[in-house]
């Protein structure tokens, strides 16, 4: 595995050396086989930043961050679980001036050293919490709904000039009812954030009870999606996510098999074609979703099922990466109360999940070299073809969902037909050239094997194909490519069109 993200090399210009192979392997009567450097291959990223976080981060101290770091993480979200921004000591003799504490430059200051980029968090999505005179109880509004004590702050550019301070996480899981009160922080972003990344996480759509305005009107969450964009994102002048976190694996308990909510999909497409409208624009936005990283110490019908592989994983990320994600937030790192998460607090190990989640970073750190250099462009799903047990009612739903918000067409793919039912997205660098990433959507616990098969409509004699993190180049027989994909898999496929 490589140790640096920062990348000399262009895909256009590595690719460009391909094909000439290509044409000069096709100007001989003896055959040739083409010799690529597959470690010059998997180093397309240039400058690109494919980040990686835990919405429920270890303890801020050196042990705890080294096997946070050899997980795959590159940041790290400082809350105030295990120490206050502000005013953490008043028994002995803190000033009560709102000044930012010792204790807390100190966790960035290691965070930085371990190699951390660090998310300052807002914990309780309060628009007061970098300035603020009233020190005293407060509410936090649904879906929480509980009581907390905010004490006086007056942090300005503090953060702005930390080295080690990239970004804040602004909020999450906000009500419709709650974005009409961030112009406070709005503003104070805009005037002290030092143009670092602004990320807030939305509500899912099986959260709609909380789309509900303050006459009461409810709204969908498209509705949702596009009020928060026109009332809060767009009015932030500098880098930002678009975000959501749903957790698509569930237990059908005593009443059958696990599957994936039927929501999964249609959140994803609302959430990445606002994200390439933004762009469109002239945002610098990044598309961010969350990965179910615990299970219930006691499983529930409907509720998040007992994670039993990497398969799980790498499902979740690759459906992200298919749907433009250059940034995953992991819930959870750490467990607490019934959710079992990466890393064990009681016992202070890493747990069962641990390695599949390493594993699965190392792996999306390297598909991130190559389709970073792309934009995402939409995505069409296929049902699979072998039916009975490859397809169940909730992505037969699921699919049906997201019909209209599907491409009409692809660029250079004519017709995909898949074993098991199968996402494919389309992705275009910016001088034109098209990838594709192929993600096996059945329900990962299952272990069932995709294959797919892809007809260019161009004539294509080799595909670059991405897969569990390696590269490699295959030969394509009569313009159509044949990929497997095992439970969980995705692969980005580039077609090497001959001239």
């Amino acid at each position: 595995m490589k140790k640096t993200r920062k990348m000399k090399l262009f895909v256009v210009y590595i690719l460009s050396i391909v094909c000439l192979l290509n044409s000069l392997c096709g100007c001989t009567k003896e055959k040739q086989s083409v010799t690529i450097n597959l470690e010059i291959l998997s180093e397309f990223n240039e400058n690109k930043n494919f980040t990686v976080f835990s919405a429920v981060p270890p303890e801020p101290n050196a042990q705890a961050l080294q096997t946070y770091v050899e997980a795959g993480f590159t940041n790290y979200v400082l809350t105030e679980d295990w120490l206050t921004m502000t005013n953490a000591d008043r028994q002995i003799g803190t000033k009560d001036d709102g000044a930012i504490t010792q204790a807390y430059v100190d966790a960035i200051n290691i965070c930085k050293d371990m190699g951390l980029n660090v998310y300052v968090c807002n914990c309780r999505s309060d628009p007061d919490w970098f300035v603020n005179d009233y020190d005293g109880v407060r509410y936090m509004p649904e879906p929480w709904g509980y009581e907390y004590q905010l004490p006086k702050r007056n942090i300005t550019t503090e953060f702005s000039q930390m080295s080690g301070v990239t970004g804040y996480v602004m909020g999450d899981e906000l009500g419709w009812k709650q974005i009409g009160g961030y112009e406070k922080l709005i503003d104070w972003y805009n005037e002290y954030g030092g143009n670092k990344t602004w990320h807030l996480n939305l509500l899912q759509s099986y959260g709609s009870w909380l789309f509900e305005d303050e006459n009461g009107a409810m709204y969908d969450f498209q509705e949702y999606v596009d009020y928060y964009c026109a009332t809060i994102l767009e009015k932030i002048n500098g880098p930002k996510t678009i975000s959501t976190d749903y957790y698509p694996l569930v237990s059908g308990g005593d009443a059958g098999d696990n599957y994936v909510l039927d929501g999964y999909l249609y959140d994803y497409f609302i959430i990445a074609n606002k994200a390439k409208e933004l762009k469109e624009l002239g945002h610098d936005v990044t598309t961010n979703f969350c990965v179910q990283s615990y299970e219930r110490a006691t499983e529930l019908q409907g509720y998040a099922r007992k994670l039993t592989s990497k398969a799980d994983i790498a499902f979740q990320v690759n459906v992200a990466m298919a749907f433009g994600a250059s940034s995953l937030c992991y819930y959870t790192y750490c467990s607490f109360g019934e959710e079992l998460g990466i890393f064990d607090t009681v016992s202070g190990l890493p747990s069962k999940i641990y390695p599949w989640v390493k594993q699965v970073n190392a792996e999306a750190h390297d598909l991130a070299d190559v389709i970073l250099n792309f934009n995402w462009q939409g995505a069409k799903v296929y049902a699979g073809a072998q039916g009975g047990n490859t397809t169940d009612e909730y992505t037969t739903i699921a699919f049906d969902k997201v019909k209209d918000l599907t491409l009409d067409n692809f660029i250079l793919l004519s017709s995909v037909t898949a074993r098991l039912d199968t996402v494919v997205s389309e992705f275009k660098d910016l001088n034109g050239n098209v990838g594709y990433m192929v993600v096996n959507y059945s329900e990962p616990s299952k272990n069932l094997t995709d294959n797919v098969l892809l007809k260019f409509s161009q004539k294509t004699n080799k595909v670059l194909i991405c897969k569990n993190g390696e590269i490699s180049v295959s030969s394509v027989n009569g313009n159509s490519a044949s990929i497997s994909l095992q439970a969980g898999e995705g692969a980005f496929i580039y077609p090497i069109i001959s001239n």
